[in-house]
């Protein structure tokens, strides 16, 4: 599993790439550092391979959040978490 975000820290833009190595679930989420969810960018079935997310950051306020990446196959659930930079 490869999970990494470009452009960190991010000025307007950043890009969430990550590789599923199955058709799983996928639940991408920023979350705050108070743990609330700021955003869902994807919530869905995605198939194997390459993919990847835009986060327009031009909104959000600086600081630190986390990008979680939930990965659902079959039985089995795991969570990657990456740190992003908002800086203004």
């Amino acid at each position: 599993m490869s999970f990494k975000t470009k452009t960190n820290p991010a000025d307007h833009f950043t890009n969430i790439e990550y590789i599923l190595s199955d058709k799983s679930y996928v639940t991408l989420e920023i979350i705050n550092m108070n743990g609330q969810i700021a955003y869902t960018l994807i919530n869905k079935k995605q198939k194997s391979g390459n993919h990847q997310a835009l986060l327009n950051t031009s909104k959000m306020k600086q600081g630190i959040y986390l990008s979680r990446l939930t990965v659902k196959y079959q039985f089995t659930e795991k969570e990657y978490l990456n740190k992003i930079a908002v800086r203004r």
